[in-house]
């Protein structure tokens, strides 16, 4: 886990696969969601962080329907 006192993060990455990548979402354990921006080298918007532990998914799906998911924890103090 990372340990932080930010209020929030950006989440930075890069989504490839055989077939075309369609989109990148990110979703947080408290129900905050929305899309990331850019292909294949995506960002997300600042999610905002809450004291203690958050978990945030961020999911990549193709154009076949396939899906690809990882949780980062990040700690606030």
């Amino acid at each position: 886990a990372t340990l932080t006192s930010a209020s929030s993060v950006v989440l930075r990455g890069v989504a490839t696969d055989n077939v075309a990548v369609t989109s990148v979402t990110w979703a947080t354990a408290g129900g905050q969601s929305g899309p990331a921006a850019g292909l294949p080298q995506f960002a997300t918007p600042p999610i905002p962080l809450n004291p203690g532990l958050n978990r945030i998914t961020v999911r990549a799906r193709d154009a076949a329907g396939n899906e690809s998911s990882r949780t980062v924890s990040i700690t606030r103090r």
